[in-house]
């Protein structure tokens, strides 16, 4: 779940609670400047539909059919304006790891739209 890993890797020297409140500030800031007119790029868990053109990039890469993926979006007044390319082949070793990460979050993904519609 969301911040085990933190947990498991502070070995008991505290929580992940610092981690996500610095990550939802730096988005909430992102944000705000995106609706000042700033163009902002930032990591971000998404539904791919945002930008289906930006997505195949990543549905390539290993994301396939999933639904959401953690994408480089440029943010802007309206929100999400593209999913920004990554610009370099990703090496052996990080395509492996998008092929382990996508099993898991199809699992997540799955659990998470099945709360949220309340079944």
């Amino acid at each position: 779940f969301g911040g085990d890993e933190v947990v498991k890797a502070k070995d008991g020297a505290g929580s992940a609670t610092l981690s996500m409140a610095y990550a939802g500030a730096r988005f909430a800031d992102s944000l705000l400047r995106a609706m000042k007119g700033e163009s902002v790029v930032e990591p971000t868990f998404i539904a791919l539909a945002a930008d289906p053109e930006g997505a195949k990039e990543f549905r390539e890469l290993g994301a396939g059919s999933l639904e959401f993926f953690a994408v480089p979006v440029e943010l802007g007044p309206g929100g999400v304006k593209r999913i920004v390319p990554l610009g370099a082949q990703p090496s052996a070793f990080e395509l492996d790891a998008i092929k382990v990460a996508t099993e898991a979050l199809a699992t997540n993904i799955a659990t998470g739209v099945t709360y949220v519609k309340g079944v």
